[in-house]
């Protein structure tokens, strides 16, 4: 059964056409995931592409998620649909 995820593309479209830069970042580390959202905040990039290529990644997405309100967080390099499913 597969399972539709709506999209708020409105938001989404006018977030990025506001913004001339998208962070995208690795990490490795959970423990640097809250700093390194924050430092982008603070130097003025709200919006940040999390690559899924590490067995932490997840886990740094929901820490950013609950920790740096003003950053807005989205998954890439999805590979499977399970990752989708996980990253939402």
């Amino acid at each position: 059964m597969k399972r539709e995820i709506p999209i708020g593309t409105g938001a989404w479209i006018r977030r990025m056409s506001s913004t001339r830069v998208v962070a995208v970042v690795t990490l490795d580390d959970v423990e640097l995931a809250e700093p390194v959202a924050a430092a982008l905040l603070e130097g003025g990039g709200d919006l940040m592409e999390l690559t899924l290529r590490t067995p932490v990644a997840l886990d740094c997405l929901r820490r950013i998620r609950k920790s740096v309100p003003g950053m807005r967080v989205g998954a890439g390099t999805i590979l499977t649909p399970d990752q989708v499913q996980q990253a939402h």
